[in-house]
């Protein structure tokens, strides 16, 4: 779960992340949006995540960690592994479907170094 850094006023919920043994939900809070850009606080506190429109496309990064220094031991990619986790891209290529006003991409999680699949709406 997110959750932005400050005062919120409503709240953005994953629908669903799938994970190989089974549906996970977790919600997410921003503070005065109509969107998920912004900084967005990770629900134990560890990181921030930046969210920004790129080519029609929502994107998060790692902007902030609670401690500095984390590398991306877990990523099946043995070249990638010595990477660090402070601006990592965590969610990529969210698209928005207007119709039911869902943003549906992937969500990569370096504890585990998988991608799922991942769908997040804003709700009063």
């Amino acid at each position: 779960m997110l959750q932005r850094p400050r005062i919120t006023t409503r709240s953005l919920t994953y629908c669903g992340i799938i994970f190989s043994a089974g549906l996970f939900s977790a919600g997410l809070t921003p503070a005065f949006a109509a969107d998920p850009t912004g900084d967005w606080k990770v629900e134990d506190g560890v990181a921030h995540i930046r969210v920004a429109e790129c080519g029609g496309s929502m994107w998060g990064a790692v902007a902030w960690e609670k401690t500095p220094g984390g590398i991306d031991k877990n990523n099946p990619d043995a070249t990638k592994k010595a990477r660090p986790t402070l601006g990592i891209v965590t969610l990529l290529d969210m698209k928005k479907n207007a119709a039911n006003d869902k943003w549906a991409g992937q969500v990569y999680k370096a504890k585990d170094g998988k991608f799922y699949k991942l769908r997040i709406k804003l709700v009063d």
